[in-house]
């Protein structure tokens, strides 16, 4: 035998770095879909009805639609005990939606836009965190309460037309003060007192100082004109 009618008898070997051929089928493991009734629920169990079929079950993680009671439900029956719900097909009318996802959650859309639409809207958390480069507030009326109450920035600005405050005491530290009105500017109050540690000073076109009872100046020297 020459070497040519070798190399034309069938090799059985396999060459190194090749895997010899499988002549096993892989398998996947089957499931059945139903569509069952939520008969009861027990923190995240519940109790699927389905035909003659009644038994125990999940929510699947891609069912984001928290199942109650009386809803008609999508499930895949992957063993004998293990029912999977994977969507909510009908619910009753009335009866108030949740979306549950255990654990942390991001939303991610990109550089697209977000928009939540909603008749009414509102957050109940323990702690809420905004970081962002620009926020904006349009409202007709809004309402802010809490017990204790921060705003921190490097400058504050308010407008509006009307400007009332309320507290029971006030305690104001500037390095630099300056206010100007150009109506009337009026400060009333049981006691007052003005200090200034070099210059006091009160110019007007008229100057008027009216004491009840007693009007007393002290000082080492005193001028008048």
């Amino acid at each position: 035998m020459n070497v040519l009618e070798t190399d034309r008898l069938p090799s059985t070997a396999t060459s190194p770095g090749r895997a010899a051929p499988s002549t096993r089928r892989e398998r996947p493991i089957s499931a059945t879909h139903c569509v069952g009734i939520i008969t009861a629920v027990d923190g995240d169990q519940f109790t699927i009805a389905s035909g003659t079929l009644t038994g125990p079950g999940r929510r699947a993680v891609s069912c984001l639609l928290e199942p109650t009671i009386g809803d008609t439900v999508a499930a895949l029956i992957v063993a004998p005990d293990q029912l999977w719900i994977t969507a909510v097909l009908q619910r009753e009318e009335g009866t108030s939606h949740t979306l549950r996802l255990n654990g942390p959650t991001c939303i991610d859309t990109g550089e697209a836009a977000l928009t939540v639409a909603s008749g009414s809207l509102g957050f109940k958390t323990a702690a809420f965190v905004l970081n962002t480069q620009r926020a904006e507030l349009h409202s007709d009326e809004a309402i802010v309460m809490g017990r204790e109450f921060k705003v921190i920035g490097n400058t504050m600005k308010l407008v509006g037309a009307v400007l009332n405050t309320v507290f029971d005491r006030v305690m104001h530290y500037s390095k630099q003060h300056s206010r100007r009105t150009e109506g009337m500017d009026r400060v009333s109050g049981d006691y007052v007192e003005v200090q200034a540690k070099q210059i006091l000073r009160q110019t007007g076109e008229h100057v008027f100082v009216n004491g009840e009872k007693m009007v007393k100046t002290t000082g080492s020297q005193i001028h008048f004109g």
